[in-house]
């Protein structure tokens, strides 16, 4: 009896030895195997890293690339903009909007010059009505200029005058409406030098202005 009980521990005892040999046999076939296939997967994961560090890097450069491109704009929009400004600071041409009735002048070297009262009745064709019209006209020119533009005026003071009643004939409801006649004493200015030859008058003033319309 004893002799068989140790007959088949000694199988038993084979037998586990036979299956952990062929366990470790297994594990050391399967370990085998993965590292046989495992480098392609390892050389792929390792391309994927290697492309996302150089998209990122060339992300990188692209977004300083930029950066330094509108920087760079900036600083050309920035110098333009101040060349520009002060090129028009340098001009000397009037801003838009400035009124051509008032060219500004020393206040102690201009004189105010008499230029006529005025008495205009037209027909408006356009509102089919009569417009009466009655104001004083005076000037502004320098002190310097007085003789010379006495003596221009003189020569040529029905056309002047012409010119002043012309204008005001032609003008339209609402400029004669407006309360400053800024378009009024544009045209009377500008016509007014240009039949003395020289922009001796720089400024026209319309006193006692009177405008009916019936």
């Amino acid at each position: 009896m004893l002799a068989r009980l140790t007959a088949l521990l000694f199988v038993i005892a084979v037998i586990g030895a036979e299956v952990l040999i062929a366990s470790l046999w297994l594990s050391s076939s399967t370990s085998s195997q993965t590292t046989q296939t495992d480098p392609h997967g390892a050389q792929a994961a390792e391309d994927v890293a290697n492309t996302e560090t150089k998209h990122g890097h060339e992300a990188g450069t692209k977004e300083n690339h930029e950066s330094a491109e509108k920087k760079h704009g900036t600083v050309e929009k920035n110098k333009h903009g101040a060349t520009g400004k002060n090129s028009h600071a340098k001009s000397g041409h009037s801003q838009p909007g400035e009124s051509a009735a008032k060219i500004i002048v020393d206040p102690l070297d201009q004189i105010e010059v008499d230029l006529e009262q005025f008495y205009v009745t037209t027909q408006s064709v356009a509102s089919n009505s009569t417009m009466r019209v009655e104001f004083h006209l005076y000037g502004v020119i320098k002190a310097g200029d007085k003789e010379e533009f006495d003596r221009l005026v003189k020569a040529s003071q029905h056309r002047i005058r012409d010119q002043i009643l012309t204008i005001i004939r032609s003008a339209h409801p609402r400029d004669l409406s407006d309360a400053g006649l800024g378009l009024i004493k544009r045209q009377i200015l500008e016509k007014t030098n240009a039949i003395l030859g020289k922009p001796l008058l720089r400024e026209v003033i319309v006193s006692d202005f009177a405008y009916l319309e019936q």
